[in-house]
């Protein structure tokens, strides 16, 4: 079953391999019987798969926003932001759930502070449409994501018609509505004990828990703040001693427990890993119930088993994968030492790390070591007994806040000790390699086996970071320009423009980045983590705007501007207090970088950053002319050309998007390009790229790539790879 969900919503060279050896295995078994029965199944699983492609496609809706629908909103599934709001809600209409957004204007029931713990029915005017889906290579597909959770459309609010609550609730609104309760409640407790509250009780993990716990995120131990196995069992122990206390017997309240756990997967917010402990705890009582004699292992595959029919999305999800990875692991590792057993459990862990994250720190497994004692036998319980106290005894709520302060900066502390490795995302078949050879370790942990692995992946790492090939690479960053040049072994790593978003009339600092998704995970997952150039051509917010990401993300040696815009105070104030390892250099027309390999043609006299003073930046690679030209104007283009009369370029980056202020006709005529890329926003408030600039590159047959309808687009070549473009369109 694992091979055939791989095959429908993994990676199909992976599920096939996975279904050629499971079958091989079976035939050797020389066992008809049980070959006819796993046939069947299979077919029947392949039907169950098919079924739910289908009703995914089936869902997606496309409304306009003239469209007036009805949504009901659970209180606890809308999240409020001072300009806007977003959460999950049901389209009544079509008995689907959907995710929402909408911003917050004066006049709007809707507003920040507003206090809601029943459902509400909001009859909306809106735009309805499928989710998109990832346009950059690595990049989070949302669109998956979601489907795994049967949401395949977003509904984009225009205006709110009516807004009323609920008051004919059934028992999920209900469960819902005590969960608002205890978020409110939780809210009102001292950070960081509410922080903790909210994530290990209610399974709400907030912007704010992620700012706290810094630490647990970089050790890898976010997992404790997921709801799973060690909230389980925290949970059922209370409830079993309740019912012992009530003088129940065993049999009557384990089937009391049953029926209880799904009602608990819905309240502590019905993660993924939240399953998988359930399913295996419901298992396990159904076993002891019926007296029936079933190992850990057989428990665990029928978890997994229910899960795929259940929800057969789940298993893409890293989450999902980990969960069950470290629960098999757990079952094999179970009469071994705590040492032995956690240093086990760490390895298991790692492929699905790098693969998912990208890196991996090295004191991981002292973390584990030392804090996952800690935290199930005294964080935990102290967490309960502050959420319970503070109505009563206020004082040790305080007290046990305090301590959780030390703890975290403690955690904190610890995270930021070096040993962070980035070591970039491995193919997925080698993922599956580490991961089986892992497997085989956990089996017989001897040295030859360590060596082996160890030896995997270092290989691995050396040719992630060391690529036989480069690229030219253009992000989809939407609205906006972001460009890669890498060449072979990282040995010049070189980028133009950060993108951006333009924050129409917001005055707020900027505190998330779209980088951070796209050009920066990317980067990432390549194991790149230092830049040696990064050029910004002009000041705007499009190509600017996520440059304080990559200067306190990424190290970047050298930040390259046009002379003059070091006098421009918005764009210094945007770099102020990040430029510690960055030396920043002034460039104008004639000046060369990287090696002399990247010359640049504009700006020629000094400005202060405006789209008439954009760089203009060309290189040479593999034997093709590229230019860059930023959001630089006609009058500007004909002014390089004049200078550099010989200028030519094979690859031309589209100037301002394709606006029709850039892109002269004798440019072109110049240039003589076959390739031109554009990148550009899809749905765009400025209609980029302007018709009579298409009409221009179609006459003279040029090729074009537009990150509206092609998403990333990268230029391979190497030694072992025939030159090419490649573009990056999920579905």
């Amino acid at each position: 079953m694992v091979a055939i969900n791989t095959m429908f919503f993994g990676n199909l060279m992976l599920g096939s391999c996975l279904l050629v050896y499971t079958g091989l295995r079976i035939l050797f078994l020389k066992q008809r019987g049980l070959l006819m029965v796993l046939i069947l199944c299979g077919i029947g699983f392949s039907i169950v798969c098919f079924v739910n492609c289908r009703a995914v496609q089936n869902n997606e809706l496309n409304l306009d926003s003239n469209q007036l629908i009805t949504i009901k909103v659970q209180p606890d599934q809308i999240k409020m932001r001072p300009d806007y709001y977003y959460g999950k809600a049901t389209l009544l209409n079509e008995k689907q759930q959907v995710l929402f957004s909408g911003s917050i204007r004066p006049d709007s029931p809707l507003q920040a502070g507003n206090d809601f713990t029943k459902p509400l029915l909001l009859v909306v005017r809106a735009e309805v449409k499928p989710i998109e889906a990832s346009t950059n290579q690595n990049q989070f597909n949302a669109k998956q994501y979601y489907a795994t959770q049967s949401i395949t459309n977003s509904v984009k609010i225009k205006s709110i018609v009516n807004l009323s609550e609920s008051h004919h609730l059934n028992l999920v609104d209900m469960i819902h509505s005590f969960r608002m309760g205890l978020i409110n409640y939780a809210n009102q407790l001292p950070k960081p004990l509410n922080i903790y509250v909210l994530s290990l009780i209610i399974g709400e993990m907030t912007d704010e828990a992620y700012d706290e716990i810094t630490g647990i995120k970089q050790l890898g131990l976010i997992h404790l703040f997921s709801i799973s196995g060690l909230h389980v069992y925290y949970f059922i122990s209370i409830i079993e001693r309740i019912f012992i206390y009530l003088r129940m017997r065993r049999e009557h309240y384990q089937i009391l427990i049953i029926l209880i756990l799904p009602l608990y997967f819905i309240f502590s917010g019905s993660s993924v890993g939240l399953l998988r402990a359930i399913l295996m705890v419901e298992a396990g009582m159904l076993a002891r119930t019926f007296k029936l004699r079933v190992r850990g292992i057989d428990i665990w595959s029928i978890a997994l088993i229910i899960n795929l029919i259940l929800a057969p999305r789940t298993l893409i999800q890293f989450g999902s994968q980990l969960s069950y990875a470290l629960s098999f692991g757990l079952i094999f590792t179970n009469k071994l030492g705590f040492i032995k057993q956690t240093m086990l459990m760490n390895v298991i862990g790692i492929p699905f790390i790098i693969f998912h994250v990208y890196e991996w720190h090295f004191l991981t497994f002292l973390a584990n070591l030392l804090i996952l004692p800690l935290f199930s036998i005294l964080i935990f319980p102290m967490v309960i007994v502050g959420m319970i106290s503070f109505t009563v005894i206020p004082l040790i709520s305080v007290l046990i806040a305090n301590f959780l302060t030390i703890f975290d900066g403690t955690i904190n502390w610890f995270g930021a000790l070096p040993g962070n490795i980035l070591f970039g995302r491995p193919p997925v078949l080698v993922a599956t390699g580490l991961f089986i050879m892992t497997l085989l370790l956990v089996d017989k942990p001897k040295i030859r086996r360590w060596l082996i692995l160890f030896g995997m992946y270092l290989i691995t790492f050396m040719l992630i970071h060391f690529p036989v090939n480069g690229e030219v690479t253009y992000f989809d960053v939407g609205q906006g320009d972001s460009f890669l040049i890498r060449t072979p072994f990282n040995r010049s790593v070189n980028l133009i423009d950060t993108g951006g978003r333009v924050l129409f009339g917001k005055n707020q600092v900027q505190t998330k980045f779209n980088a951070e998704k796209t050009s920066i995970n990317y980067l990432k997952s390549i194991g790149i983590n230092r830049i040696d150039n990064l050029f910004i051509t002009h000041q705007d917010a499009d190509h600017s705007g996520d440059l304080p990401a990559f200067l306190t993300q990424m190290r970047v040696v050298n930040l390259i501007i046009p002379e003059g815009m070091q006098n421009n105070q918005n764009f210094m104030a945007k770099i102020s207090g990040k430029m510690n390892h960055t030396n920043l250099l002034l460039a104008k027309s004639g000046m060369r970088f990287s090696n002399r390999q990247i010359n640049i043609y504009h700006p020629v006299e000094p400005g202060i950053g405006a789209n008439e003073d954009s760089l203009v930046i060309g290189t040479t690679i593999n034997k093709l002319n590229w230019l860059f030209t930023g959001d630089l104007d006609q009058a500007g283009e004909r002014a390089v050309i004049k200078q550099y009369p010989h200028l030519k370029a094979s690859v031309l980056k589209v100037g301002h998007h394709g606006s029709k202020t850039s892109t002269a006709p004798e440019l072109l005529d110049q240039l003589h390009p076959q390739i031109a890329i554009i990148s550009a926003g899809r749905n765009n408030r400025y209609g980029h790229p302007n018709s009579d600039v298409m009409n221009e590159l179609n006459r003279r047959q040029i090729k074009v790539y537009n990150t509206q309808t092609n998403g990333m687009i990268a230029y391979r070549y190497g030694m072992f790879n025939s030159a090419h473009f490649k573009t990056y369109m999920s579905r």
